[in-house]
């Protein structure tokens, strides 16, 4: 009996994948794929004065390896209690993009029961998931990095009970 439980709930899975809270299936990483991580020698971020404040933390993070969509790494600092910030480096030429976010709070309703996740995201991936509240608007974001910008690909608030 219960190997036809199990069976019953992998089926269900299946023909019923997770849904967002708009109805949609919800990205997976494995959706967005990428062919190769980048080994080779990680080329110096190019800083300019919109990130001059923080060069030493991105320099840091670009002297790692590769964790977000092949040959880029994500690098985020703190900036306050229960907050991030951060920047996308391209290892390969030094390119400093933004994230698609100034700052991420993840403990805004943490008195009311909810507490965001932070960054979500896979070394082979180019999907960025955003839990937290980058705006008033509290929830999930799924982003795919284009090589250029991450574009939304659909959101879904939270909503806390009051």
């Amino acid at each position: 009996m219960r190997g036809f439980v199990i069976w019953l709930v992998v089926q269900f899975a299946l023909l019923y994948p997770a849904q967002s809270p708009l109805g949609k299936p919800v990205p997976k990483f494995s959706d967005y794929a990428v062919a190769e991580i980048y080994t080779g020698k990680n080329a110096a971020p190019k800083i300019t004065h919109d990130w001059h404040l923080f060069r030493t933390r991105i320099r840091e993070g670009a002297s790692e390896p590769p964790n977000f969509a092949g040959n880029y790494r994500i690098v985020h600092w703190g900036c306050g209690s229960d907050c991030l910030t951060g920047a996308l480096v391209d290892l390969k030429t030094g390119d400093v993009y933004s994230l698609p976010f100034e700052s991420l709070w993840l403990d805004v309703f943490a008195t009311e029961g909810w507490r965001g996740k932070g960054l979500l995201y896979e070394k082979d991936s180019r999907l960025l998931i955003v839990d937290g509240c980058p705006t008033e608007k509290c929830g999930t974001y799924y982003y795919e990095w284009t090589g250029t910008t991450f574009q939304l690909l659909q959101s879904g608030r939270h909503s806390v009970e009051k």
